[in-house]
C-alpha cells in the first residue's frame, strides 16, 4: 500500500463512535456523525479532570504465531516489516474545556463497543492494508490507546486483542506523559530544491551524516540485466524479498495500479505494465579526517523530480498512464529495497541487519563502492539519485541517471 493510504489510517481515523449517538463515560463525551456517505464528523469532550501519568501496554493476547517484532508491532513470528498488528499509546487526554471537531474521510463503518475498562470505537476502511483501527477510551485515567490491524487479522481476533490489552501505570512523571493531540492533515510539505543542488558525476559534496566525509559518483550505468553470481545475504538489503522481484538475471516487469476510493471502499485499477532496469552506481567514499570511522552512513534513494518555471525542483508524484483523480489515494510501487534505496550494497560493515547501508572506513581512506537500483523504465526520463535526504536543505544533492 502507498505511504498516503497508510498515512490516513494513522492521522484520520481517532476518536470516533458510532453515527450520531453520544456514548458518555466517566471522563470522555464523543458524537460521530455521518458527512457525505464515506466521512464522518468527530466531536469529542472531557469532562472530568484526569491524572497524568506513563502507562505500559501489555498485550494479554496475541493471534496464534504472532510475536513482537519492535516496540508495539506484532506480526506473525515477529518477522520486521511484515504486516499484523500496531497497538499505539496515542496520550493522555487533558481537561480541554470545549470541545475539538475534525473529519475523518474513506470510512466504510463505524461502531462503538463497550470493554471492560474502555469505551471502544471502531472504523473499517474497507481494502486499505491495515482496514480496522480501533481506538480505546480508558475511563478512569483519561488514556487513549489505538489499535490497528491488517487485513491478516479477523475482526474476531481484534475483538480479542482489545479485550485482553492490560494498561497499568509505569515510573516516570506526569511531563513524562504524551498528551494527545488533535491528528494533523495528512498532507506532506513539498520541499523544492534549488538548481545549484543538480550535481553532475565527477563531482564531489559532502555527506550530511558523517563530518568529514566526501562523497562522489563516478559512473552510473543502465543495464537490463543482474549479475546474480554478486548477489548474496551479504550484499543485498533484503535477498529473500529481492528474489520474488527477479526472473534469472532479470527484473519481472513492473505491474503499475493505482488506488482509489470508490463506494465506500479501496479499489485497485490496474494501468499498465512496464519493464524494469538495473541501475548500476559506481561511487568514492573519502574519509578526510584522520581518524577511522565505523559507521558512515551510505544511503541514497532513486526518486523522480520534475523542474518547476522557477528553476527550482520537487518531487514528481505524477503516474505515468494515469490521470489524477479526486479518490486517487495511491499507487503500488516496486519495492525490492524500501523508499528507492539501493536493493545491493556490496560494503556494508553491518550485513543482514537494519544498519545495512553503513560501512567502515580507516584515516584518509578512499573507498569504491558500488550500489545498484531498479527503476521502471518509463521513469528513468526524470529518475535522480538523492542524496542527504532528511539532513538540513543545504545539504540536499541530486544526481540526473542517465
Amino acid at each position: 500500500m502507498t505511504g498516503k493510504a497508510a498515512a490516513a489510517i494513522v492521522t484520520a481515523t481517532i476518536l470516533t463512535t458510532s453515527m450520531g449517538v453520544y456514548a458518555a463515560v466517566n471522563l470522555f463525551t464523543v458524537q460521530v456523525t455521518e458527512e457525505n456517505g464515506d466521512q464522518v464528523r468527530i466531536q469529542v469532550e472531557n469532562s472530568m479532570e484526569g491524572k497524568a501519568y506513563p502507562i505500559e501496554i501489555t498485550a494479554g493476547y496475541l493471534p496464534a504465531g504472532y510475536e513482537e517484532s519492535e516496540d508495539g508491532k506484532y506480526s506473525l513470528g515477529g518477522e520486521r516489516g511484515r504486516n499484523g498488528l500496531t497497538i499505539t499509546d496515542e496520550g493522555w487526554c487533558p481537561n480541554w474545556g470545549q470541545a475539538m471537531e475534525y473529519i475523518v474521510s474513506d470510512v466504510s463503518n463505524a461502531e462503538t463497543l463497550q470493554f471492560q475498562d474502555a469505551q471502544g470505537v471502531l472504523i473499517t476502511h474497507e481494502g486499505y492494508e491495515y482496514p480496522y483501527n480501533m481506538n480505546l477510551y480508558y475511563e478512569e485515567s483519561g488514556h487513549i490507546v489505538s489499535v490497528y490491524a491488517a487485513q491478516e487479522v479477523s475482526r474476531e481476533e481484534l475483538m480479542k486483542i482489545c479485550e485482553n490489552l492490560e494498561i497499568t501505570e509505569k515510573e516516570g512523571s506526569a511531563e513524562e506523559t504524551p498528551v494527545f493531540k488533535i491528528p494533523e492533515s495528512e498532507e506532506a510539505e513539498r520541499i523544492y530544491i534549488g538548481a545549484d543542488h543538480i550535481k553532475n558525476v565527477g563531482d564531489i559534496f559532502p555527506s550530511a551524516f558523517n563530518d568529514g566525509v566526501n562523497l562522489k559518483v563516478t559512473d552510473i550505468t543502465i543495464k537490463d540485466t543482474v549479475n546474480t553470481e554478486l548477489l548474496n545475504e551479504n550484499t543485498t538489503a533484503d535477498y529473500g524479498q529481492l528474489q520474488e522481484y527477479l526472473d534469472g538475471n532479470v527484473f519481472k516487469p513492473y505491474d503499475r495500479y493505482v488506488e482509489e476510493w470508490n463506494d465506500q471502499k479501496m479499489e485497485q485499477i490496474p494501468l499498465n505494465t512496464v519493464p524494469v532496469k538495473n541501475v548500476e552506481v559506481t561511487m568514492e567514499v573519502t574519509n578526510t579526517t584522520s581518524e577511522a570511522m565505523a559507521d558512515v552512513n551510505l544511503q541514497p534513494s532513486a526518486k523522480r523530480y520534475a523542474q518547476q518555471e522557477d528553476g527550482t525542483y520537487t518531487e514528481d508524484g505524477s503516474i505515468p498512464g494515469y490521470e489524477m483523480q479526486d479518490s486517487f489515494r495511491g499507487s503500488g510501487i516496486y519495492l525490492p529495497a524500501i523508499d528507492g534505496f539501493p536493493y545491493y550494497f556490496d560494503s556494508s560493515a553491518f550485513s543482514q541487519s537494519t544498519h545495512f547501508y553503513n560501512m567502515e572506513l580507516q584515516p584518509e581512506e578512499t573507498k569504491t563502492v558500488h550500489l545498484w537500483f531498479a527503476v521502471p523504465e518509463d521513469e528513468i526520463g526524470n529518475s535522480y539519485l538523492s542524496f542527504n535526504l532528511n539532513a538540513e536543505q543545504e545539504y540536499l544533492t541530486l544526481i540526473k541517471i542517465e
